[in-house]
């Protein structure tokens, strides 16, 4: 659930009614692409050239700032923040710019709603959890005044719609805060679809985010639907496996699960970046074969994990290789 409310906040955002430079939605678009796909250097690189080309136009810092939070999630590690904070506010700087030209469109105010939203995901994975929670309300309030602005905009609807879905997890998260809001996740899935179905760019955040929130709502015919469009188009996404892992293990479908964890664990094994997921897919494997009933072989997983990671001073894989023993008795 973690990873679902990370993507909520950094998912990417379209503009469907709104006038942007078709070079700038197809590359922005191609980038956004080779993030799903893991190819992180490959979006960084086709930004660089759009944000000097297009020096006005704020998209493309923006979808900086969310290549980054998306990467740092792939790799399971804590976003770097001399890296994320630059990023963040030349994109802020841009909607500036933006905003003193043309006044407070609907895509400015989109931009400007995203952007925020971006910075209170950074927030609460750095646990700053006040700022985070301004930042994430102000976000809504721009998202909002977008959609009054352009009610042909229904790019809005992709955040919007992710807060609706997420609406239980936080009340119970943060009840401090959020209690008194209803949930309301038919009409976040609802949203949601309007936008994987009919937005320029926020379709493929959708279609991203749609399995884990149709999975939270017990909807897995309709699942199933959405990880086959999304397993064709990215055959290789690691985002795509864990949506996996998370449906199967909540239909208690343990084969599948093990056989997704299994893939996923492959596919992690090389990338020397991303050790930490390596090590929290092995220890997902060691959970599902323990549930499966098969001991020996989460204890030959548990084995191997502690192997590779057992050496490690970091608490991180200190917690995850005893938590690894404990389930593998």
């Amino acid at each position: 659930m973690i990873r679902f409310l990370s993507i909520i906040l950094i998912a990417f955002a379209s503009l469907h009614a709104l006038s942007i430079d078709p070079l700038v939605k197809e590359s922005v678009n191609t980038s956004m692409e080779q993030f799903v796909a893991g190819n992180f250097d490959l979006g960084f690189k086709q930004l660089d050239s759009l944000e000097i080309r297009f020096p006005k136009d704020p998209l493309p810092a923006m979808v900086r700032v969310w290549g980054i939070g998306l990467r740092d999630m792939d790799y399971d590690r804590p976003t770097d923040s001399a890296t994320f904070l630059p990023a963040f506010r030349n994109a802020v700087a841009r909607i500036d710019i933006k905003e003193k030209t043309d006044g407070q469109t609907s895509y400015v105010l989109t931009m400007r709603g995203f952007c925020q939203a971006t910075y209170a995901s950074w927030c609460m994975r750095m646990k700053k959890y006040s700022d985070g929670i301004g930042a994430g309300f102000n976000a809504l309030d721009r998202l909002k005044e977008a959609k009054k602005k352009d009610s042909t905009n229904i790019d809005v609807n992709f955040f919007l719609g992710l807060y609706d879905c997420a609406k239980n997890e936080m009340s119970r998260r943060l009840s401090f805060v959020t209690f008194w809001y209803p949930s309301a996740t038919g009409r976040g899935i609802a949203m949601l679809f309007e936008c994987a179905n009919g937005a320029q760019f926020a379709s493929l955040g959708a279609l991203m985010v749609l399995p884990d929130v149709l999975s939270n709502a017990g909807r897995y015919a309709e699942t199933d639907s959405v990880l086959g469009v999304v397993s064709h188009r990215f055959p290789q996404s690691r985002f795509v496996y864990w949506s996996k892992i998370k449906t199967f293990t909540l239909r208690k479908d343990y084969p599948q699960a093990i056989a997704a964890a299994h893939a996923l664990s492959v596919l992690y094994a090389p990338l020397a970046d991303a050790r930490r997921s390596h090590a929290a897919v092995l220890l997902e494997l060691v959970r599902l074969n323990a549930l499966a009933s098969n001991q020996p072989m989460a204890k030959a997983i548990s084995t191997k994990m502690i192997a590779l990671y057992g050496h490690e001073q970091d608490s991180y894989f200190k917690e995850m290789c005893a938590t690894a023993t404990k389930l593998a008795k």
